[in-house]
């Protein structure tokens, strides 16, 4: 029941922009595939496997971020998603608002 959906997403690193960008289709589901072998590659900084046995690792901690935007009975709908990984753990960061509060216009909980 959504339209005109959009999706806003950046991998971060400790001290990193790993990438970001944008989906916006058509389609009714969306994934985003995460390889640390592939980042390994593509950045040096980040380790994937253990150097005293070679074996794979995700000691990194790595930040996903996913903002929704999208209209439902022509209202807007935002919604945000962040993840974590650290140890080989997958963390779901809960939200510092309660569930269905906006911030007021101009204001930061970041002083």
């Amino acid at each position: 029941d959504l339209t005109d959906v959009s999706i806003d997403y950046g991998v971060i690193m400790p001290g990193r922009l790993m990438t970001q960008g944008r989906w916006a289709g058509a389609e009714d589901s969306w994934e985003y595939p995460f390889n640390p072998a592939q980042w390994a590659a593509q950045f040096g900084n980040f380790d994937a496997r253990d150097l005293r046995d070679g074996h794979w690792k995700m000691d990194e901690t790595v930040v996903l971020q996913f903002v929704l935007q999208a209209r439902r009975d022509g209202e807007p709908v935002i919604d945000s998603l962040r993840l974590f990984s650290r140890g080989g753990q997958l963390y779901n960061v809960r939200p510092s608002a309660p569930s269905g509060s906006r911030p007021r216009s101009g204001s930061s909980s970041l002083r």
